[in-house]
């Protein structure tokens, strides 16, 4: 859920509500109500919040929290107790003799005994007497020691007996010798080894209970012992909710988790009780992300001056990442702890196991030591060459901080990296399209390198804080399993293209790659020397691959502030050119106007690098839809192979220029040539499937488009070009599904629609084709339509004159779909013995049939 929205039902049937919370309103209320009697209060409530459900729910939430916290949360230990500390000192309860008084909390009072049965010290911990006297109260105490009696494990405390003294319940435990975690923490920051070790012990516990569906609901430090020997054992299920059990409806009432109770310790509640709602496991994990950030840094991540406020800070507040209090910690401890505290528990940990597997290779990583990993490193350098790297495969670098906004920076490293390594004759890495696959993605980097058939993976974490960046880099050996290189980057954010550099330049050392002087003049050149104009562009990037029309507009603004700042630089050009074409060709505008301002894009990217692949690729589409210019597409393509001939979407490109002028064996097997290259993208597969639609290979194109959906349901290109083969094979109905299901991902594109609406004209349904034909030409008063689409409709229902006229539309905007497709599309063959679609072909500079 988003934070700040409240979306609890109360215990009286309030509905939902997405309405986000106004606490300065809830606690005005609260403050005033806070203060009044029963009657009063209950009249002010009334006019107060009216018939706002959710605004009374919240209030009165938060005055039954208040009030229960008189004798549960707030309350003093000595206020609890109606006798004399030592009054209980010496009697003996059953075979228990009070020997002293350990302390007073939440829950109870508890004793050191003597166990005379076993001979041996215990715990006893008993009830107030006005809380036994409550019967809810009573009810939950019985079920902490049924719940916790249960429990058998070495981090949580052994509950021994139970049983009731002058009408006051009591549990007898094990007696842990040591201090608690809170004492711990008053003695200042815990180092960093020391508090993930507690913190995988306090993990531990939690899988333990929550394998028996046991959720601790108040972990917190006064619940946690730290015995001398190193052992820590979690207190108090006092809170405990036994889940799944056959009278869950009786426990719930036991434990008091009603909607709109609030039962645990505030800073260390999680959002979900903070809200009064049920809670689970995950409750748990996030109690234990404020233990660890606590300990990490010495302070809590939520605060405030009353129950009300913490509470408010808990649902409202997103905590600074460990790092920024202490630069030195480890990026992983941030990414853990920070995906403990996701305020939608569904985004959080899903179980204490993974929580705790995490810990762990964080904690293996740490004792392995700087030092250990240097001295490893040093002897393979002098001793070890890793033979066969002839291939490597850049994952996308992890956003540490978290914050989508800085999103750019962690991919626009990556993309930078592959690009630069992509310079290196005799190296193939892997391109971003198929890497980007494993974004948000918590993989192996050993299992996605044998994915992605390469020997060697480089993976890595970014952190920026202020004006501080810190980037983590690592290379792996796939096929031995062990790290070629490893290190970690802390500079000014100023110096993020130093820092790309140095890794580059230790990556080609470490793997000894050969490296000519035209490679390295390619490789360690950078395109622009002004930090902000590459943050700028990295961001246009960032959202160029999104491939929207809010979001290729916002890329083109990126790229235009890049080259306000740095007039010089090459490669946002290049970017402008490519955003305007894919915005010509998904109905983003008039192509005439964005292809004009494509051309002057990327004609100033050669002017700056006059052989700059990127440039060159998109000219190869721009020249024969806005030029009609074919043989200066074929140039374009000749010119970016000779500087990079590994460039496969410059490849694929020419790969349709050959097939828009039936040139189909050559097309064919330039876009396989691109295929070899970048085995494993979906963007590779739609264009292959492009090409062997238009050489009428449908069997061909329908096996490239199953590939990519195998790869993702969702790519809306391989749906169409599926669809279009499946109609060309007379499959009317598999043909109708799959192009619905490209309408329905590409967003109403009008190639698709089109495409889908030819279908039920030639499959009969012309009723349905008429609708959708009305539909796109009623659009066009609204938002610019691609006329090819239309003109594929009216083919498909036989209408000669407005399929010709929707055509020349075309040919007067400069339809980049025009230009590719008409000489060789299936779907116009009704036309081509048409006088005037001959002519037209001969104007496009396509000949004639």
């Amino acid at each position: 859920m988003d934070v700040g929205e409240s979306v609890a039902v109360s215990a009286v049937g309030w509905p939902m509500s997405t309405t986000p919370i106004d606490w300065t309103r809830i606690k005005a209320i609260f403050d005033a109500a806070v203060v009044m009697d029963s009657g009063a209060r209950a009249a002010y409530l009334a006019g107060a919040c009216g018939t706002d459900g959710p605004l009374r729910q919240q209030v009165d939430a938060m005055l039954l929290s208040h009030d229960r916290a008189g004798s549960f949360l707030e309350t003093p230990a000595s206020a609890l107790i109606d006798r004399p500390a030592d009054a209980l000192i010496g009697r003996t309860v059953e075979s228990y003799r009070i020997v002293s008084r350990v302390g007073a909390g939440a829950m109870g009072e508890v004793y050191k005994a003597h166990d005379a049965k076993l001979d041996r010290h215990v715990a006893l911990k008993l009830l107030p007497p006005e809380a036994a006297s409550n019967a809810d109260r009573l009810r939950r105490f019985y079920a902490e020691a049924r719940a916790a009696s249960s429990l058998n494990h070495p981090n949580i405390l052994v509950i021994h007996d139970f049983g009731n003294l002058d009408g006051r319940p009591f549990i007898v435990s094990e007696l842990v010798d040591g201090e608690t975690l809170r004492r711990r923490l008053d003695c200042g920051v815990v180092p960093v080894r020391e508090a993930i070790g507690l913190a995988i012990q306090i993990a531990s516990a939690l899988v333990a209970a929550h394998a028996r569906g046991i959720v601790h609901r108040d972990i917190k430090p006064e619940n946690v012992m730290l015995r001398p020997d190193g052992y820590v054992k979690v207190l108090d299920f006092g809170l405990a909710k036994l889940l799944d059990s056959p009278t869950t409806e009786t426990m719930m009432s036991t434990l008091g988790t009603q909607a709109g109770v609030l039962l645990g310790t505030p800073h260390y509640m999680s959002p979900e009780q903070a809200e009064g709602k049920d809670v689970d496991e995950r409750s748990d994990l996030f109690s234990l992300g404020v233990i660890l950030y606590e300990l990490a840094t010495g302070v809590r991540p939520f605060t405030g001056d009353t129950h009300l406020s913490v509470l408010s800070s808990i649902l409202r507040d997103t905590p600074a990442p460990v790092t920024e209090s202490n630069p030195t910690l480890p990026l992983d401890l941030a990414r853990i702890v920070q995906h403990c505290l996701a305020k939608d528990r569904h985004r959080r940990y899903q179980s204490a196991r993974d929580l705790r597997t995490d810990l762990d290779e964080l904690q293996r990583s740490l004792e392995s030591g700087a030092s250990t990993a240097a001295t490893r490193d040093t002897h393979r350098r002098d001793t070890e060459s890793p033979p066969g790297i002839d291939s490597l495969a850049v994952l996308p670098f992890a956003n540490a901080s978290g914050d989508p906004d800085t999103d750019y920076l962690s991919d626009g490293v990556t993309e930078s990296l592959i690009n630069r390594l992509s310079q290196i004759s005799g190296l193939r890495v892997v391109p971003r399209s198929v890497t980007f696959r494993y974004k948000g993605r918590d993989i192996d980097p050993y299992k996605a390198g044998r994915q992605l058939k390469v020997p060697a993976v480089l993976t890595g974490k970014v952190l920026q804080r202020g004006e501080t960046l810190n980037v983590q880099a690592e290379l792996v050996d796939v096929r031995h399993q062990a790290q070629l290189w490893g290190e970690r980057f802390v500079r000014r954010v100023s110096d993020i293209l130093a820092v790309e550099d140095e890794i580059a330049a230790q990556i080609t050392d470490k793997l000894r790659l050969k490296i000519t002087g035209e490679d390295r003049d390619r490789f360690g050149r950078r395109y622009t020397e002004n930090t902000e104009a590459y943050h700028l562009f990295l961001k246009g990037r960032y959202y160029w691959s999104k491939r929207t029309r809010p979001n290729l507009q916002k890329s083109v603004e990126y790229f235009e502030q890049a080259i306000a700042l740095d007039a010089s630089y090459a490669l946002p050009y290049a970017g402008l050119a490519d955003a305007y074409v894919v915005m010509s060709v998904f109905d983003a505008g008039v192509p005439t106007d964005l292809l004009s301002r494509a051309k002057a894009a990327a004609r100033r990217a050669l002017d700056i690098d006059p052989d700059l692949p990127e440039a060159l690729a998109e000219l190869c589409l721009i020249w024969p839809s806005l030029d009609r210019d074919w043989d200066a597409a074929e140039d374009a393509f000749r010119r970016a192979m000779k500087r990079q001939p590994s460039y496969w979407l410059a490849r694929d490109h020419y790969a349709f220029v050959l097939a828009a002028q039936r040139q189909f064996d050559a097309a064919v097997a330039e876009v396989r040539r691109g295929q070899a290259l970048e085995p494993l993208s979906l963007v590779v597969h739609h264009h292959v499937a492009w090409v062997c639609l238009l050489a009428r290979r449908y069997d061909d194109a329908i096996a490239e488009c199953r590939s990519a959906i195998d790869m993702d349901p969702t790519f809306p290109m391989a749906h169409l070009w599926m669809g279009v083969s499946l109609e060309q094979k007379g499959l009317y109905d598999e043909a109708i599904a799959s192009l619905d299901e490209a309408v329905k991902f590409m967003g109403g594109a009008s190639i698709g629609a089109g495409a889908a609406a030819h279908a039920y004209a030639v499959s009969g349904q012309v009723e349905e084709a008429r609708r959708r034909l009305a539909e796109l030409q009623q659009a066009r008063f609204a938002r610019y339509v691609e006329p090819y689409g239309i003109a594929l409709v009216c083919a498909g229902l036989g209408d000669r004159e407005d399929a010709l006229r929707w055509l020349e539309q075309a040919y007067q905007e400069h339809s980049f779909w025009l230009a590719f497709w008409a000489k060789v599309d299936p779907r116009l063959d009704v036309l081509r013995d048409d006088i005037r679609f001959q002519d037209l072909l001969r104007r496009l500079g396509l000949g004639s049939n």
